[in-house]
C-alpha cells in the first residue's frame, strides 16, 4: 500500500466540473409525490442455491477476470428480462 498523505490532499480551493450540474435534476417534493407509478407492483422472492450462483459466476468470468457474484447474477437477470 502507498501511505503518502499528499496523494489524498484536498484540492485548494475545492472545485468540480460544470457538467455535474447537468447530471442531477432538481425536483420539488410535489414532483416526487406525482411520479407516475405502475398500477400493479409485483414483488417476488426467490431462493437460489449457492452452487447456482457459483456456476453463474464461473460463466461470467472472461479471460481469467472474475466477476463478483452480484455482477454475475445481475447480468443473468438483466439478460432474462431483455429476452422476454
Amino acid at each position: 500500500p502507498d501511505h503518502r498523505r499528499n496523494l489524498l490532499r484536498a484540492r485548494s480551493p475545492p472545485h468540480y466540473h460544470p457538467l455535474l450540474d447537468k447530471t442531477f435534476v432538481k425536483c420539488s417534493e410535489e414532483d416526487i409525490k406525482n411520479i407516475p407509478t405502475p398500477k400493479t407492483l409485483i414483488k417476488r422472492l426467490y431462493h437460489i442455491d449457492a452452487s447456482s450462483i457459483n456456476a453463474l459466476q464461473a460463466l461470467a468470468s472472461v479471460n481469467g477476470e472474475r466477476r463478483t457474484k452480484i455482477e454475475a447474477f445481475s447480468a443473468y437477470v438483466w439478460k432474462k428480462m431483455v429476452d422476454s
